[in-house]
């Protein structure tokens, strides 16, 4: 995404980490974001997001299918995590939701879950700030994403993070 000062961009980032922990509530929990670069070159700044995750929860913590307007479920906690890869630790952020039980497709989409079809989390949001580089302990370049507008969290199949290729436990 190309981003000007005024102008809002999505960001698209989606870990791979989505388990069932109560099947009876249709809780779940996973990684919302990791501190890494995704596929656009952005790095979601984990401090930026949690900042405005109390806003989320105000306005109801929607959590839908795949970024569209279906509303599945809702967030009902987040907290600061770490992830583990490659002896790293990286800075994560953990949310728990519960997909509602009221409609057919609530009920696709807790299956999909528990199936491991979806086994994506994504945040839906924009950011108003110009992206500020960052040069990562690789020596790559990514754009960090801050002045954070969170609007939703999205369950998917797909995830586009290179933790995607990563089995969380």
């Amino acid at each position: 995404s190309i981003c000007m000062t005024d102008e809002v961009f999505f960001s698209d980032l989606t870990t791979k980490s989505l388990e069932p922990i109560n099947s009876d509530q249709r809780f779940f929990e996973g990684y919302l974001t990791v501190e890494v670069k995704d596929k656009q070159g952005e790095i979601t700044i984990v401090d930026e997001l949690y900042k405005v995750l109390p806003v989320w929860m105000d306005r109801g913590a929607p959590i839908s299918d795949t970024h569209t307007n279906r509303i599945i479920g809702k967030g009902i906690n987040f907290a600061r995590a770490t992830y583990k890869s490659e002896g790293q630790e990286i800075p994560a952020i953990k949310i728990t939701g519960k997909i509602h039980k009221n409609y057919e497709l609530d009920n696709e989409i807790w299956n999909k879950i528990k199936s491991g079809e979806y086994k994506g989390l994504s945040f839906g949001g924009a950011t108003k700030a110009n992206r500020t580089p960052k040069v990562m302990k690789d020596g790559s370049v990514a754009y960090q994403l801050t002045d954070l507008e969170h609007y939703e969290v999205a369950v998917c199949k797909d995830p586009a993070v290179p933790l995607a290729s990563v089995s969380y436990t």
